[in-house]
């Protein structure tokens, strides 16, 4: 299965990944919006700053039910919906956390960068506020921040350009969505002790955010293996050492719109430019914003399908609305992983099925025992062909299950063929009297030697190439 994250974003996120707090803030645009996780106390420490959403890093907590071709796996997960706690970094100092997590904040350093496990608060030359937490629990009315920020001077929104305002959650489902991902050791190790080509992922969930840790499973893989690709998953390998993972992407709401900003957005003008009623970009500026926050701008809550936004010189620049989105705290566009260090579990081995050597004739049936010689419960079908008169025919079928570790025993039915080849016919005379014989017909069984036809509908192969009825 494909993962939905992007390669580099892995890469990136496994950069941090042994850490005890894990995130990368999101710089925040020229234009747009950004929600913040809480409400942020303006001081001369440090100013107000909305687009940081940090939350602890996710854990594994087991591998079980693991089979030669797949596993359940489990993790935990801070969904972020704990009340916010903010750590301020002071101008020019640094933070760490146990495990290699450093906030750093120097002046003149690009906000945002990610070093060597270490990350960065947005630089202004004061000290920056990191909050943990806070943000809104879903299907809350819980206040969210939000900052608008519009260049022009000229917006319509009520929110004032460049400050914080409150805006409930009304309500709307929020959620973090998790994906495990397995990697056979060899090629995790390979690869500099990071997910390489070999890597399978399991399907996205999507978990409410909450307080407190959230428990988050799935099973990856599939056993027997046909049950794994019925469900557009890839079977583990038996007798295989893996490497394990969770990534998260914390802050979701789907309760949100593509909508077209333009109104009261200008691209064409710089940041801090002074903006004017004419020469505005007419090229429509869609973004991706919560429904809530769309609710407290008049222009932006008056808006329909059929409207067609029209900039302050008259010029209209495409349709209103764009259709549902998903929209993620912080103004990240979905680009904000936290990556939970590895696990470790093997598959156990396959094993083999055995047959018996020889069967057991009894009229137009046999028996054979099957030894099942692996962890897993086996069953599956036989298919008995012999050459008779030159010709190879089926002689004899049947069907049979068995025990993990177990002996189990087979019934197999002759065909037409098979009876008339396991039976010979004899014409001998029998003494009745001293006087008196008679000849008679007498049947004699026949062994033959048959080759074996074997499906598995648990996967297990068989060594059994012959079985003698």
């Amino acid at each position: 299965m494909t993962s939905k994250l992007s390669r580099s974003a892995m890469i990136a996120a496994l950069a941090v990944g042994a850490c005890g707090l894990v995130a990368v803030p999101a710089a925040e645009a020229a234009n747009g919006v950004s929600i913040g996780d809480s409400a942020q106390t303006a001081t001369a420490a440090g100013p107000l700053n909305a687009a940081y959403a940090y939350v602890h890093q996710p854990t594994v907590t087991g591998a079980s039910g693991v089979t030669p071709e797949s596993a359940k796996l489990s993790a935990a997960i801070d969904t972020g919906g704990d009340p916010a706690s903010s750590i301020v970094v002071p101008a020019g100092g640094s933070l760490s956390w146990a495990g290699g997590a450093t906030v750093f904040n120097n002046v003149g350093t690009a906000p945002n960068a990610l070093d060597g496990g270490s990350f960065y608060a947005q630089t202004t030359g004061g000290a920056e506020a990191v909050q943990i937490d806070g943000l809104p629990v879903s299907g809350s009315n819980t206040n969210i921040y939000v900052k608008i920020t519009d260049n022009n001077g000229l917006g319509t929104s009520s929110l004032t350009s460049g400050k914080e305002g409150a805006v409930s959650n009304d309500g709307a489902d929020n959620y973090s969505t998790v994906e495990f991902w397995v990697d056979p050791a060899s090629d995790y190790t390979s690869n500099g002790d990071q997910p390489g080509g070999d890597t399978i992922y399991s399907s996205a969930l999507d978990v409410p955010t909450t307080t407190g840790l959230s428990a988050v499973s799935t099973v990856i893989g599939g056993y027997p293996a046909a049950n794994a690709e019925a469900n557009g998953q890839t079977p583990l390998n038996p007798g295989t050492a893996y490497y394990y993972g969770v990534v998260q992407q914390a802050g979701a709401t789907d309760a949100a719109e593509d909508v077209n900003i333009a109104a009261w957005v200008d691209d064409s003008l710089g940041a801090g430019a002074t903006s004017s009623t004419s020469g505005w970009d007419a090229n429509p500026k869609y973004s991706c914003l919560p429904d809530s926050v769309i609710a407290q701008d008049p222009t932006l809550a008056s808006y329909t399908a059929s409207t067609n936004v029209t900039t302050p010189d008259g010029v209209t620049v495409g349709d209103a609305l764009q259709g549902p989105c998903i929209y993620y705290y912080g103004d990240t566009g979905g680009a904000l992983y936290y990556y939970s260090p590895a696990g470790e579990f093997k598959t156990p081995k396959l094993g083999t099925v055995v047959f018996g050597a020889n069967a057991k004739l009894s009229g137009k049936t046999a028996t054979v025992s099957v030894d099942d010689m692996s962890v897993e419960a086996a069953s599956g079908s036989v298919e008995l062909t012999a050459k008779v008169k030159g010709k190879t025919v089926e002689v004899a079928s049947g069907t049979f299950r068995a025990g993990a570790n177990a002996r189990g025993t087979m019934t197999l039915k002759l065909t037409a063929a098979g009876v008339k080849a396991t039976t010979k016919t004899e014409k001998i005379t029998e003494k009745v009297s001293k006087k008196v014989t008679k000849k008679i017909t007498k049947k004699i069984i026949e062994k033959i030697n048959t080759t074996v036809s074997y499906t598995s509908n648990t996967d297990q192969p068989s060594t059994t190439k012959h079985i003698t009825l």
